[in-house]
């Protein structure tokens, strides 16, 4: 009755699996200690909306870091409904990119830290709506890095390989 690790662990498709989760760990970890840390640069996001609003978003953007950080040690443990979980917020952040990360919020935090006035010198006008190029960046590199770690989860979690050590 030995215990068996390479048939346990799965071999390299494990390791692929714990090394993802760990580094998606640390990614989740990072922002929620962010959030928390710094709830006036929160706010100040999310200036042009009621208090109510700012709140419910604050609680479930904390609530969604915690809930992948408790999927991704699932997957370490082997747990199928992690796996299916992570799939389940990957499509929902993917559908809801934009509302989570919206131009506004990314103007204001340009006019709230003042770091970044030569922002607003240049201006790009785009189907009628005036946008400055330097938010306009910022804005598309977190949605990148957003759609990028879902699609990762995506991929990795549909992979028949490891759809086979769930089960």
């Amino acid at each position: 009755m030995a215990l068996n690790i390479k048939k346990y662990f799965g071999g390299r498709v494990f390791t692929v699996v714990v090394i993802c989760s760990l580094l998606l760990i640390a990614e989740m970890v990072s922002e929620l200690q962010e959030q928390i840390f710094h709830v006036d640069w929160y706010r100040a996001m999310f200036i042009d909306q009621p208090q109510w609003l700012v709140s419910l978003r604050y609680n479930a953007s904390i609530l969604r870091h915690v809930v992948i950080i408790l999927c991704a040690v699932g997957l370490i443990l082997k747990r199928h409904a992690a796996r299916k979980c992570l799939l389940v917020i990957a499509w929902f952040d993917i559908l809801t990119l934009y509302l989570r990360h919206p131009y506004s919020s990314f103007e204001n935090i340009s006019r709230y830290t003042g770091l970044n006035t030569e922002d607003f010198l240049q201006t790009v006008v785009i189907l009628g709506k005036t946008y400055h190029p330097g938010v306009l960046n910022r804005m598309f590199l977190v949605c990148l890095e957003d759609l990028l770690i879902s699609l990762a989860i995506l991929i990795i979690c549909t992979s028949p390989k490891v759809k086979a050590l769930f089960k």
